[in-house]
């Protein structure tokens, strides 16, 4: 599952991420997909088919994975942007 990860502050409590962090977590897995992604079309991808199937099951896993954790960021930052924008009107 998927979470979204809180700062603790000095006394413990935890903080919500605030938007600035989610849009940065976003472009940093955006990133690392982007990199993830060569491997399996880019010039490396003769190389990916020679690894074994169970290999190649797992890392297009960890792609997956990786996609349903940026569509919970996504989401999450639009109810950021939300309240963000509802705080301001």
């Amino acid at each position: 599952m998927n979470q979204i990860i809180v700062a603790i502050d000095s006394d413990g409590s935890p903080t919500p991420p605030s938007l600035d962090s989610v849009t940065n977590a976003l472009d940093e897995r955006f990133a690392h997909l982007e990199a993830m992604s060569v491997i399996v079309t880019g010039q490396a991808h003769e190389e990916f088919c020679n690894w074994s199937d169970e290999i190649q099951g797992d890392y297009l896993w960890a792609i997956y994975e990786r996609v349903k954790e940026l569509r919970a960021l996504w989401g999450y930052q639009q109810k950021l942007l939300a309240t963000h924008q509802q705080n301001v009107a």
